[in-house]
């Protein structure tokens, strides 16, 4: 069953008799509260019907209000054995770097999200180091990140997960982040390493400048797999150099 509520202005209360009625229900299977000002304390009930939840795969709540509360709530469930939500959108939410490292703490443990939203969190760098790292403990992952503050210390952690060998991540978004051609090019440079990686968006990102998209064009001769880079918001797609 798809349900989708967004824009229909529920209130934390409207979340909570929701919560309720989730708890008893297993044939949601994807759940759309976007835009609706249900806050940290909505979000929470909502959190704790899912949690255990075979049944239900998708959970969007993109501009909800949550903040760093609510994403903590939602690591608690994600934290959860049978917790199934493998596809989970929080855009715009104001979570910061507290939000995402209790997500972070999720991610270790769980094995079912494949697929997490957080543009426009004003997520930092520390935020950014710990889902990165986090990252290393889950399977194949489809990570958006855009219009957030990371940085090159965030972009940089990035490069260690993907040079690590055992990379999981097939769909990384760093477009708006403050990025320069310090982590640019350690991106670059860890392309190389990388066996999963099939799309990954820089755009955005003014101060990086040619030399990266040189070392992005060096890098591809060792990658097989990387075929969408968004560079400078342009998308192409890139066929490695051949000798």
């Amino acid at each position: 069953m798809y349900l989708d509520l967004s824009s229909c202005d529920l209130s934390s209360l409207d979340a909570g008799i929701l919560a309720a009625e989730l708890t008893e229900n297993a044939t949601v299977k994807n759940l759309i509260l976007a835009r609706n000002p249900i806050g940290p304390a909505g979000v929470e009930v909502i959190a704790k019907a899912c949690q255990g939840k075979a049944s239900l795969t998708n959970l969007q709540l993109s501009f909800t209000m949550m903040g760093l509360h609510g994403a903590r709530a939602l690591g608690r469930t994600l934290a959860m054995k049978q917790t199934a939500i493998h596809t989970l959108k929080l855009t715009d939410n104001h979570i910061g770097d507290g939000g995402a490292r209790g997500l972070a703490r999720a991610l270790r443990v769980n094995t079912a999200l494949t697929s997490l939203a957080l543009d426009g969190n004003h997520i930092g760098p520390s935020g950014a180091e710990a889902i990165a790292s986090a990252l290393a403990k889950n399977s194949t992952f489809v990570l958006s990140l855009s219009r957030n503050e990371i940085g090159d210390v965030g972009a940089l952690a990035f490069a260690e997960v993907l040079c690590g060998g055992s990379s999981v991540v097939t769909k990384l978004d760093l477009g708006d982040n403050r990025i320069s051609d310090v982590g640019a090019k350690r991106l670059a440079w860890a392309i190389q390493a990388v066996s999963r990686l099939a799309e990954l968006n820089l755009s955005g990102n003014p101060y990086i400048g040619p030399a990266s998209g040189q070392a992005f064009f060096d890098g591809l001769v060792m990658n097989t797999t990387l075929v969408i880079l968004i560079f400078k918001g342009q998308m192409s797609a890139l066929t490695p150099r051949r000798e």
